[in-house]
């Protein structure tokens, strides 16, 4: 190998797949270098947990769903209930992304829910009332057979008495 071949191809990097270079570049471009100081804090913080040999994988994937969250917030309010299956026609790496990042956040938020309810030993009848739904709309939700809007999350928080934050990361 020339001089010249190993100097351009050391001067690349380490071997990386140029479409999840160019995914990488076009997130960190419009995600990190336009986020306020405070979510730029809060996506240094969780790509630290994501690299920390000694985290957990549940440390992990929430630290993971807070960066997705943080690199890609809703637009508008009514994006944060957007539904998985609006993003099925996209066959883009990005979207497939997103819709795992979603999946992900869905199945962190149910099992938070769950874990909570049996902590206080609620039922979802009585989740329900609280948040004044039907219980078939707590058991969908649970199931993930639907994506909880912004004001229902904040209602379930409230009702289970923790931070919106703590259920939606």
């Amino acid at each position: 190998m020339s001089t010249l071949t190993t100097h351009s191809r050391m001067s690349q990097g380490p071997d990386i797949d140029r479409p999840a270079g160019a995914l990488f570049a076009k997130v960190f471009a419009e995600g990190y270098l336009e986020a306020s100081e405070s979510v730029k804090e809060v996506i240094e913080s969780m790509s630290r947990i994501v690299n920390d040999p000694a985290a957990d994988e549940d440390e992990r994937s929430a630290a993971l769903d807070t960066l997705v969250d943080a690199l890609f917030p809703p637009r508008r309010p009514e994006d944060l209930g957007v539904d998985l299956e609006s993003l099925e026609e996209g066959n883009s790496s990005p979207a497939r992304c997103v819709r795992a990042a979603m999946n992900r956040q869905e199945a962190r938020f149910a099992r938070v829910v769950r874990k909570l309810m049996k902590d206080r030993g609620m039922t979802q009848k009585e989740l329900a009332e609280k948040i004044k739904v039907g219980q078939p709309a707590v058991s969908m939700i649970l199931s993930r057979r639907c994506r909880p809007q912004q004001a229902t999350v904040k209602k379930i928080a409230k009702a289970l008495g923790v931070e919106t934050t703590m259920l939606w990361a």
